[in-house]
C-alpha cells in the first residue's frame, strides 16, 4: 500500500490548483478583450463609414496572441482589405492595458504573420495580394495617431518591417497593353518581398531601406529617405453639422531616393492592342536618384529638385496595328512601302537625363537597321514656356527607305536638312517650346 504524506500531496495538488487557475483566469480575460474588441473595431468600421466582415476571434493573454481567422474591410467609394488566418503578437505591456483599461488605443510593438492580404482598389481595379506575410512594429501609436495622421508620431522612434514569401498584383485591364494571360502571370507574380522603414525621431527623417522586389522576370530595389515636419490643418469629421477643429498632422518636407529596375523581355510574349500589332523587346533597365523639395508656397507639393536617369532599351520591336499603318500610308503619300512587316526596330537606346532646377541635360542614343541618331539638349524650366537652350540632333547611317521618307519631308516643308561632309543630317535647335529656331 502507497501512502502520500501530507507534504507531498501539498505539492502535487498546489501547482494543479494554479494551472487551473491561470487557465480560467486565461480564459476569462481572454474573453473580456475578445468582447471589448470586436465592440472597438465595430464602433470605428461606424464611425468611418466601412463595412466589416469578421470571423472567428480568440485571444490569449498568457500567450499575448490575437488569432482573427478572417478581417474584410470595406469602403465602398474606394477599397477593400481581406485578412486571412492573422496571427497578432503583442506586447506585455499592451496586453496589461488591453485587460486593465478595456480599449485598444496603444499599440507600441506587435508582429503580426498573415496567411493571405488582399488590398483591392475599387477604383482602378487593381489589387495587391500578400502570401505568408509578416509585419513587425516597434515604436508607439494610438488610434487617434492612425485615424488623423498625428503629428505626434513624429515624437518616439518608429521602426516597421514587411517581408513576404509571395506577392501578386492584379489588373483587370492588363490585356489592353498587349500582356498574354501566360505573360502577365510571369510578370505579375513575385517571389520576395522586402521593406524596412525606419523613423528617427532626433532627425525628423523617415528611412525606407532594403526595398525589394523581384520574379524571374522583374527586379526592383532601391531607398528612400522623407524629411517630415508638423503641419497645422483642418480635419475634417464624418459628424453631421460638426466643424473642421484644427490640428498638427505630418507633411513631407524632402524626399531622397533611388531605384534600380530591371525588366527581362525575352520571356514575354504580346498581343494585339489599339495601337500596335504586335511589340517585343530583349531587356529595359533603368538607374535613378532623386531629390524632391516642398515648393515655397504654403501647402505646396513637393516640386523634383534633382534628377538623375540613366535608361537603356535593347531589341525594341513595335508592329503597328492596321489603322496606323494606314495613316502612315496615306501620310507618306505612298512614297515608302508600308506593309504588315513594316515597324520600328531599335537595336538599342541609351538615354540619360540629368535635371538640376531649374537646368536639365539630356544626351541620347539611338541604333535601328535604318538609322542612327544622337542627341544632346539643354532644358531650361525657369522659363513660361519651357526653353531650349541648345538642342542637337545628329543622324547618321541612313538607309535608303529613310532617304526617301526624309526627301519627301524636305518636299513638304519646303527646307533642306543641313547634312556634313559624310551626309549625316545635322539638326540644330533652341528657342521656347512655342517658338523654336532651327539651324
Amino acid at each position: 500500500m502507497i501512502v502520500i504524506k501530507r507534504k507531498t500531496l501539498f505539492f502535487l495538488v498546489i501547482p494543479i490548483l494554479l494551472a487551473g487557475l491561470i487557465f480560467t483566469l486565461n480564459v476569462h480575460y481572454g474573453n473580456q478583450i475578445e468582447t471589448n474588441l470586436l465592440s472597438s473595431l465595430k464602433q470605428t468600421a461606424k464611425e468611418n463609414n466601412y463595412q466589416l466582415r469578421l470571423g472567428e476571434i480568440e485571444v490569449n493573454p498568457l500567450l499575448r496572441s490575437f488569432q482573427f481567422e478572417e478581417v474584410v474591410v470595406t469602403d465602398l467609394d474606394s477599397f477593400e482589405v481581406e485578412l486571412n488566418n492573422s496571427n497578432l503578437k503583442v506586447s506585455w505591456q499592451q496586453m496589461l492595458y488591453y485587460i486593465k483599461n478595456s480599449q485598444f488605443d496603444l499599440i507600441n510593438g506587435f508582429t503580426a504573420k498573415v496567411d493571405h492580404i488582399d488590398y483591392a482598389d475599387l477604383i482602378r481595379n487593381q489589387d495587391f495580394i500578400l502570401f505568408n506575410a509578416v509585419l513587425d512594429f516597434k515604436g508607439e501609436l494610438t488610434k487617434e495617431m492612425l485615424i488623423n495622421k498625428s503629428a505626434a508620431l513624429l515624437n518616439n522612434n518608429q521602426q516597421l518591417s514587411l517581408t513576404a514569401e509571395e506577392a501578386q498584383y492584379n489588373y483587370l485591364y492588363y490585356k489592353n497593353f498587349g500582356f498574354t494571360d501566360q505573360s502577365w502571370r510571369k510578370i505579375s507574380s513575385f517571389s520576395d518581398l522586402t521593406v524596412n522603414a525606419n523613423y528617427q525621431a532626433t532627425e525628423q527623417a523617415l528611412k525606407i531601406e532594403d526595398i525589394k522586389l523581384q520574379n524571374e522576370i522583374l527586379e526592383l530595389t532601391g531607398a528612400i529617405q522623407a524629411g517630415l515636419q508638423a503641419h497645422q490643418a483642418e480635419l475634417q469629421t464624418n459628424q453631421a453639422g460638426s466643424q473642421a477643429k484644427q490640428a498638427e498632422v505630418i507633411e513631407v518636407v524632402n524626399l531622397h531616393g533611388n531605384y534600380d529596375f530591371m525588366v527581362d523581355g525575352s520571356q514575354l510574349k504580346f498581343g494585339p492592342t489599339e495601337y500596335t500589332e504586335d511589340y517585343s523587346f530583349q531587356q529595359i533597365t533603368m538607374q535613378a536618384d532623386f531629390d524632391l523639395l516642398s515648393g515655397e508656397k504654403e501647402k505646396a507639393e513637393l516640386v523634383v529638385n534633382d534628377y538623375q536617369l540613366d535608361l537603356f532599351l535593347d531589341q525594341v520591336v513595335i508592329l503597328p496595328a492596321n489603322n496606323i499603318r494606314e495613316q502612315l500610308s496615306q501620310t507618306t503619300y505612298g512614297l515608302i512601302n508600308i506593309d504588315e512587316n513594316t515597324g520600328l526596330k531599335i537595336d538599342s537606346w541609351l538615354v540619360a537625363l540629368n535635371y538640376d532646377r531649374p537646368q536639365a541635360e539630356v544626351n541620347s542614343e539611338i541604333l535601328t537597321p535604318a538609322f542612327g541618331a544622337e542627341l544632346a539638349m539643354g532644358i531650361s524650366y525657369d522659363q513660361d514656356p519651357i526653353y531650349i537652350s541648345n538642342s542637337k540632333l545628329v543622324i547618321s547611317g541612313l538607309g535608303e527607305g529613310t532617304n526617301r521618307f526624309i526627301m519627301m519631308l524636305e518636299l513638304l516643308t519646303g527646307r533642306k536638312l543641313q547634312r556634313d561632309a559624310e551626309g549625316n543630317i545635322i539638326i540644330e535647335a533652341w528657342g521656347s517650346l512655342h517658338n523654336l529656331n532651327f539651324k
